[in-house]
């Protein structure tokens, strides 16, 4: 896990759904930059969660719900759980 409090890192997530969020992004004309200041996090923070490296928190999640108008549902599962070290 790193010290940013809006994402964690996740090993040997899948790149493909995460395509879902750039899409749902860019139908609200939003760049990487401008998504990351509605939801006050750093622009790096989205394209991790673009790019498959990370995923948002339970709390960010709520706020993509809300800034993109999707149910919170439907945006967590563009990412797969999160796995527990053994």
């Amino acid at each position: 896990m790193t010290g940013n409090r809006h994402y964690a890192i996740v090993r040997g997530m899948e790149t493909k759904p995460i395509s879902k969020l750039r899409e749902a992004r860019e139908r609200r004309g939003w760049t990487q930059a401008s998504l990351a200041q509605v939801l006050g996090v750093s622009r790096p923070a989205v394209y991790a969660w673009e790019s498959g490296i990370a995923r948002p928190r339970g709390s960010v999640m709520r706020l993509l719900s809300m800034a993109l108008v999707i149910p919170v549902e439907e945006i967590q599962s563009w990412f797969p759980k999160q796995e527990k070290a053994a």
